[in-house]
């Protein structure tokens, strides 16, 4: 159900494409030339997902999706978004805290909230498979799509912004 609402039709190169394979490439090539590690965990996560794993388990993959996001905090944010919040710095290993206040400093208006609120939930979606033995195939699948999903709304949102 999912993957056919991504799908359309390309009528310009008359060939059919993924939204999520576009996003997937938009991340890889756009991200990795300033952040590899991070698309290197994201590509990992990806890579697992085709893999048969033991017992059925892809639970690896939400922890890869964490290593991802995880960089990705450490690699962006600055301490001077807590500064100008007038909020306590972050703990290195806080990488929860350290993208909510990204998004709290770097976004306007309502917009914070939605992509806060986007974040959370994976974050608890992963958490959840992370810990989760009977993770599935298609549980692991969701959650690099959505890693991959908010991944690229902090990064567009650091840049425009920046």
């Amino acid at each position: 159900m999912l993957e056919s609402a991504f799908q359309f039709y390309d009528e310009k190169h008359d060939f059919p494409t993924s939204l999520t394979e576009e996003q997937r490439e938009f991340v890889n090539s756009t991200i990795s030339t300033v952040y590899p590690e991070v698309v290197a965990y994201l590509k990992k996560a990806y890579d697992a997902i085709w893999v048969d794993q033991p017992e059925g388990n892809w639970s690896s993959v939400a922890h890869d999706c964490q290593d991802a996001l995880e960089t990705f905090a450490n690699s962006i944010y600055k301490a001077e978004y807590a500064s100008s919040l007038n909020e306590e710095e972050p703990s290195y290993a806080d990488f929860e805290q350290k993208l909510a206040i990204t998004i709290r400093a770097k976004a306007s208006g309502h917009e914070h909230e939605k992509l806060r609120k986007f974040f959370v939930s994976l974050n608890n979606y992963m958490h959840a498979r992370r810990h989760d033995m009977g993770t599935t195939r298609e549980e692991a699948k969701r959650c690099v799509l959505y890693t991959y999903l908010v991944v690229s709304e902090i990064y567009e949102l650091i840049q425009g912004k920046e």
